[in-house]
């Protein structure tokens, strides 16, 4: 059985394939000195019965994954440059992972990610300032036994 948990590290892993990240950690960190890196956490979910033979033995999990990728900002138009290619790197990323392998076998599809756009952020106890997306990957089917 994948947990939401299971998920986050399996799309932490693809992002951290994606040219020019430096951290895709499994947990969101306290702070963050390297950029840019990305952090991923639990969104809203459902959980339903799921049975294709009437013995309600199963349940069905549909999940969403928050995925942030902040990157410093310095000097604002540099740094929206640099941000551009991350619009579509991290979703196609996300995408092969699914098409690979089911995320390494934890969901059985996902259905589709929204963006934010480029907005600005912070991150850490200091607040540093940053920019970035926030990407959410919904749909995320799960199934497992009920036990």
């Amino acid at each position: 059985m994948s947990n939401a948990q299971d998920i986050i590290n399996a799309i932490q892993d693809c992002i951290g394939t994606v040219s020019g990240i430096k951290a895709a950690p499994d947990y969101p960190p306290e702070d963050m000195s390297v950029f840019p890196f990305s952090a991923a956490f639990e969104g809203s979910g459902t959980w339903e019965w799921y049975t294709s033979d009437d013995t309600y033995g199963s349940m069905r999990g549909l999940l969403s994954i928050i995925v942030e990728v902040h990157l410093a900002r310095i000097d604002l138009p540099k740094d929206a440059m640099k941000a551009a290619f991350y619009s579509d790197a991290i979703p196609n990323a996300i995408m092969k992972g699914v098409r690979l392998n089911r995320l390494n076998g934890t969901v059985s599809a996902i259905g589709k990610i929204d963006s934010s756009g480029l907005i600005p952020m912070s991150w850490g106890s200091e607040a540093k300032n940053t920019i970035g997306y926030r990407f959410v990957v919904s749909g995320i089917n799960i199934k497992s036994d009920i036990t």
